[in-house]
């Protein structure tokens, strides 16, 4: 009896705390450095995780979440690499859109599709959740067509980085160009390398600058945070914000484990 009451307490503990469960990790990758690391949204580092799909450690160039898995492009291997959010290799999707594979310098969940960028092509290219190809938008904010090195939806936009151009680009799903942020947080343009919507906010990376650089959704700059797993500042080529289960989700699991184990063995068949 008592362990069915610490069972439906925690249940309702559980049911209490749904809008906490999800605490968001941020993993960035750093094209002078292999693997994932994590940070707290607050810019404290958590740790890091191997990004080694064929065994030997590689840089991350994108990072995207698409339903509950992890995409991952990396600068030196053609493809994307699925992963769990725990770090564990789950497939990899190949990207050739043309026939012959590529390698992928950014990934974006939009709706039901997932956009992809890859250094070498110009534009998105548009993908199902099954990794097959659906078509391209034009990615020509000045004219001319460009590759795309950094992309991510925030709110009814995605905000679209090229590796030649600098600042980013906000488009609409249909691939429309509804404007141009500058990124200039020391006065200078500078070129975007990595966007992920974190929170409330925006981070941005840069290639020529080290750190992360916090934005709010209308693109106005909040400050910086530094990305330094090893001590020495570094720039940042990746960013994705991953929900991770908090410690009181953990405990009221468990206690909701006692409570139903308690019930199997007051009641075995």
């Amino acid at each position: 009896m008592t362990r069915l009451l610490v069972g439906a307490c925690a249940l309702a503990l559980l049911l209490g705390a749904s809008s906490a469960v999800a605490v968001p990790v941020v993993w960035a990758g750093s094209s002078s450095l292999e693997g994932f690391y994590r940070y707290s949204p607050e810019g404290s580092y958590l740790g890091a995780l191997d990004f080694a799909p064929y065994g030997d450690s590689r840089s991350v160039q994108a990072i995207a979440r698409v339903g509950g898995e992890l995409w991952v492009g990396a600068g030196s291997l053609e493809g994307i690499f699925r992963y769990d959010p725990q770090g564990n290799l789950q497939g990899h999707i190949d990207f050739a859109p043309y026939g012959d594979s590529r390698t992928v310098s950014a990934i974006a969940q939009i709706g039901s599709e997932v956009w992809v960028g890859a250094g070498s092509l110009s534009g998105f290219f548009r993908y199902d959740m099954e990794g097959n190809l659906l078509g391209t938008f034009d990615f020509a904010p000045s004219g001319s067509s460009r590759s795309v090195g950094a992309m991510e939806r925030v709110g009814d936009e995605v905000w679209v980085a090229g590796g030649s151009a600098n600042g980013f680009y906000r488009y609409d799903f249909e691939g429309m160009l509804l404007g141009h942020v500058d990124f200039a947080p020391y006065g200078a343009s500078r070129g975007v390398s990595a966007i992920a919507k974190v929170g409330a906010e925006v981070w941005l990376g840069a290639g020529s600058l080290n750190g992360f650089f916090r934005y709010d959704t209308q693109g106005q700059y909040l400050g910086q945070l530094d990305f330094a797993p090893f001590g020495a500042s570094r720039s940042v080529s990746a960013i994705v914000s991953v929900p991770e289960p908090s410690s009181l989700l953990l405990a009221v699991l468990g206690l909701v484990g006692l409570g139903v184990s308690g019930r199997r063995f007051a009641n075995p068949r």
